[in-house]
């Protein structure tokens, strides 16, 4: 919790929406847009699509002003990033229609709020007809589309609103379905954000804040799949985001979905009373409250602050208040009714409560969203105490009707407001109002929630909604699922093994006894993110040759494994979706595990120090590096750079002073090196911009290498501060434009993987280049989420670099590579070798022991550490070590020259792109290449192909390459 000298409301005020950089959220029904596949031709011969701008009415710079939490001061209003524009756009009458070639109509609209950092559509009226009719929103650039929304996504006229995207326009498209009629679309306001920049991985809405984690606080915020939420996976399902719109603006609160007494699954959300309104009075509009949107299963997948959070994209729209007991007064509790029931196929968890015991049963637990980020527990082990609300100023809520503790592990921030405290029975026992500055947290309880103000009137009371059963004389209820559908389970312990030759993985399988009889289960095996295959065994095996066949990578392989359950005869059923009735089988989350593959250090230099009995011998731990490049390996004889300019970084918060420095930095997955002994940052590569006049030592713009890894808490700066590292260095005099330059850290900088990583260059704050240049067609759908990020000065977290005004950044990676090294002890080298090369990093090799000579001969074997006392040998003796791995040795070639793997055929990509082209390098080692399905069929035999290889002819699907040479057979999985 952010705690001001007094008590403050965590009455939210962050937003959390949702986008996608890929197919979306909400409930709706994936497919491509017609438009997307029309020629520009064809969109152009209707005429320009018609254009829609919808400009705000009020000073950005003023609204934040008036919105601002003041420190020291008593909060009660949200912190506000956006506010609704009101408009009044119809899509029927202003629509565009556009007749495709073969005949087909869909109907085109713009909607532009200029300025905007990200943008949604709020409607009077959402109806689509039954039917058929399709409805997608997407962004000018297409890297964001929402939809299909169908007939069953809103399935009665009323209010809506779709997830927010990117940028300040997207346009609307309509296929009409088979009676042509067109839809309702009443578009009555623009969600104008203008603080936050949608996170196209995570599909949530971020305020500056791609590290998910901008805790105010210096106790860490805890993961909900830490350790620590292993025994609460049950009820985490049931606890949501709501993203909350009024007349003054957007916010954000926590929430958790509720079991009642007839068991019929009505969808009751609790939260806090003060998330609706500050005063005694509910006063936000039913308009509006048609367009709340509560965002299930949002969280990270492991412990780390490092990892992406998960995407199934989980959301319903639109809700009534049921009971509003405002903190004035009364005990600050909220229960809302969605307009829609949460379908079956989120598979989400009705939380059972108590609203009869005084005291909880510790350890309590609360699971909410701080600060809008990924979901995260708090605990707390005692003791709790019966407590009143109070401001400070006169101001209190009923005696007695809050609990008051402090948490041990964890805590909550703004954002967090609403969310409920579970006891140790796992049952709901009160909602978040606020805390103090001495670190208590005060939850409303469910006991005075229940009918404790009632008087008659339904909005004070909750026992006739949650308990109508037996009217309100219930005492507490346990929790449920809906028939039993609860989150489809990924596989466990995923491990991966390599040898000279192959590779195996394995993984825990699926208990059968957890499933319905009738399901069968399947795993999906993915490489380096792209499908190979289907087995139903728990293992699976390849070569050496094949694992290594992209050529984007070398030394380095990342295997993911995904369930697939086949329903069989239990299909479920897909909520009214009029395309699948049913749904026959459904998939787990993807686990991934990379592998080493490389070359390792075999051997090294020992060097000995006199000493009184003899010498003591010391050496360095094996340089066994990996580089780590966001955007692959491009052939670099095709590279193309793309250099760029940029406005003065402006920044004029109370909080924080223009920068000095331009620091650019791209996100890596930290977590990736969770269980490494001491990761480390040993160098970073990168091109410079050649705009940058850098000819004369004297005057050069001098660079920095940057790095930030996670936050602590800094004394000097009065609060929280990003853990930084910071290397000045120059371009060397004759580099040459496109050259890539190398910088090895003075100091290697060991990583923390449980906390987020971002790393990169600065260079002088001015109106100039940005000093490291794009590469050119190297844009894909997380590059928003990794790449272009600003450190500004000791900031906590870093802010996209798209905030800025007039910041034109290209939509390309930059040119930025960086070194990793297993550990700070590593010897220190100016010119190297990367032995594994890839997109994300791999666990390194593992040290089992080593093996000292002495002048040729061995004096000690199986050490673990990295010194020896010989006491006789002396400074005149040649001393060496010889590394011995855990696998016993499988990182090194064996067998196999390095000319003769070298001319060894390699056929990629394995992700054929448009051109459908096959290309193959050492192809004149190739006589017979044949391309077979996965089921063994051939379907195309080529004798002595050339370099490139034309396979348009064949259908989408899984293919294996088969290439014969004069010494053996290489294999190679593509997919068209």
């Amino acid at each position: 919790m952010n705690h001001f000298s007094i008590s403050k409301l965590l009455a939210a005020g962050i937003l959390l929406l949702s986008c996608i950089g890929g197919l979306v959220a909400q409930q709706s029904f994936g497919g491509v847009p017609a438009g997307f596949t029309a020629t520009t031709a064809e969109l152009r011969s209707a005429g320009g699509t018609p254009v829609v701008r919808v400009l705000p009415e009020f000073n950005v710079q003023d609204f934040r002003t008036t919105q601002a939490w003041n420190k020291g001061q008593v909060q009660f209003k949200p912190l506000n990033i956006g506010r609704v524009v009101k408009t009044s756009i119809n899509f029927a009458r202003q629509a565009q229609p556009i007749e495709l070639e073969y005949g087909k109509v869909i109907y085109r609209l713009r909607v532009s709020s200029p300025g905007a950092q990200a943008m949604t559509l709020l409607y009077d009226d959402f109806f689509i007809p039954n039917d058929g009719g399709r409805l997608y929103i997407y962004t000018p650039d297409r890297a964001t589309l929402l939809g299909a929304y169908t007939y069953e996504t809103h399935p009665k006229h009323g209010g809506f609103a779709n997830e927010p995207v990117n940028g300040d326009e997207v346009i609307m498209e309509y296929e009409p379905g088979r009676t042509g009629a067109m839809p309702t679309l009443l578009v009555s306001g623009v969600g104008y954000i203008y603080s936050a920049k949608v996170d196209p991985q995570t599909n949530k809405l971020r305020i500056y804040n791609p590290g998910e984690d901008e805790s105010g606080d210096p106790i860490p915020q805890i993961g909900i799949n830490c350790p620590e939420g292993a025994e609460w996976q049950t009820e985490k399902t049931g606890v949501c985001q709501l993203i909350m719109y009024d007349e003054e603006g957007i916010g954000l609160c926590s929430g958790n979905l509720l079991n009642n007494t007839n068991l019929d699954f009505r969808p009751f959300i609790l939260s806090a009373a003060h998330c609706i309104s500050l005063s005694d009075k509910q006063e936000v509009e039913q308009k509006y409250l048609d367009k709340w949107t509560f965002v299930f299963h949002y969280e990270k997948p492991t412990c780390s602050n490092g990892s992406l959070a998960l995407n199934r994209g989980k959301s319903i729209v639109g809700c009534q208040v049921r009971t509003f007991l405002p903190f004035l007064g009364m005990s600050d509790g909220l229960l809302l009714e969605a307009k829609t029931e949460v379908p079956e196929s989120y598979r989400v968890y009705y939380n059972g409560w108590d609203r009869w015991s005084v005291l909880p049963k510790t350890p309590v637990v609360g699971i909410h969203h701080p600060m809008g980020d990924a979901k995260k527990i708090s605990i707390a082990n005692g003791p709790i105490r019966l407590s009143t609300w109070d401001t400070g100023d006169g101001e209190a809520g009923e005696k007695n009707a809050h609990f008051e503790f402090h948490y041990t592990q964890g805590a909550t921030e703004g954002g967090s407001s609403g969310s409920s405290l579970f006891s140790a029975e796992h049952l709901v026992v009160g909602t978040l109002t606020g805390g103090r500055t001495e670190g208590d947290d005060f939850y409303g309880r469910l006991k005075f929630h229940w009918d404790h103000f009632a008087k008659g009137d339904s909005i004070d009371r909750m026992d006739i909604y949650l308990d109508p059963k037996e009217g309100g004389q219930a005492r507490r209820l346990e929790g449920t699922w809906r028939n039993g559908l609860k989150p489809l389970q990924p596989v466990s312990d995923l491990k991966v093994q390599v040898s000279n030759t192959d590779v195996n993985l394995s993984w825990t399988a699926i208990d059968k006894n957890t499933i319905p009889s009738e399901w069968k289960v399947f795993y999906r095996i993915y490489r380096n993110g792209a499908f190979v295959t289907e087995v139903t065994e728990n293992k699976y095996t390849e070569t050496r040759q094949v694992a290594l066949g992209d050529t984007s990578r070398e030394g380095s392989v990342v295997y993911g494994v995904q369930v697939r359950y086949d329903y069989g005869t239990q299909a479920t059923s897909e909520d009214g979706n009029a395309e699948d009735a049913e749904r026959t089988s459904g998939k787990s989350d993807l686990i991934e595990q990379g592998a080493y593959w490389g070359n390792a250090v075999r051997t090294m230099t020992a060097t000995p120090k006199a000493s009184s009995n003899g010498v003591f011998v010391t050496w360095s731990e094996p340089a066994n590096l990996q580089e780590v490049s966001l955007f692959g390996y491009p052939d670099p004889e095709k590279m193309e750079f793309i250099s760029y300019e940029h406005p003065k970084a402006e920044f004029t918060s109370y909080r924080y002073s223009t920068p000095t420095r331009y620091n650019l930095t791209v996100r890596i997955a930290s977590d990736r090196f969770v269980g490494e002994d001491s990761p480390t940052l040993y160098a970073v590569r990168l091109i410079p911009d050649t705009h940058l006049n850098l000819p004369e030592p004297e005057k050069a713009q001098r660079y920095t290498i940057i790095v930030r890894n996670g936050a602590e808490r800094n004394d000097m700066l009065g609060g929280m501060a990003g853990v930084t590292y910071e290397q000045f260095f120059n371009v060397p005099e004759d580099w040459k434009p496109g050259e890539w330059v190398t910088v090895v850290l003075d100091k290697p900088f060991k990583i923390n993987p449980m906390n987020d990583l971002f790393i990169g260059c600065g260079i002088t704050n001015k109106d100039n280049p940005a000093g490291v240049v794009c590469v050119k067609g190297t844009n894909d759908e997380i590059r928003p989420y990794l790449d272009g990020f600003i450190l500004i000065n000791q900031m906590m977290v870093p802010l996209p670099e798209s905030k800025y005004r007039g910041s034109t950044a290209p939509d390309e990676y930059h040119a930025m590579r960086f070194v990793f090294a297993p550990s700070d002890r590593v010897e220190k080298l100016k010119d190297f070798d990367c032995f594994a090369k890839g997109k994300v990093p791999v666990p390194f090799p593992k040290v089992k022991s080593y093996k000292l000579l002495k002048n040729g001969k061995v004096i000690a074997e199986g050490l673990t550490s990295n010194d020896y006392q010989d006491p006789t040998g002396s400074t005149t003796d040649s001393y060496t070590v010889e590394v011995v791995y855990e696998n016993g040795g499988a990182y090194a070639p064996v067998g196999v020259s390095e000319v003769e793997r070298a001319l060894e055929p390699v056929a990629y990509p394995t992700q054929l792109d448009a051109t459908a082209q096959l290309y193959l390098e050492n192809s004149a080692e190739v006589l017979t290449l044949r391309v077979l399905t996965v089921e063994g069929v051939s379907v195309m035999q080529i004798d002595q192909p050339g370099r490139v290889v034309d396979l348009s002819t064949l259908s989408a699907g899984q293919y294996v390459v088969v290439m014969q040479t004069a010494t053996g057979t290489f294999t190679q999985y593509i997919t068209k």
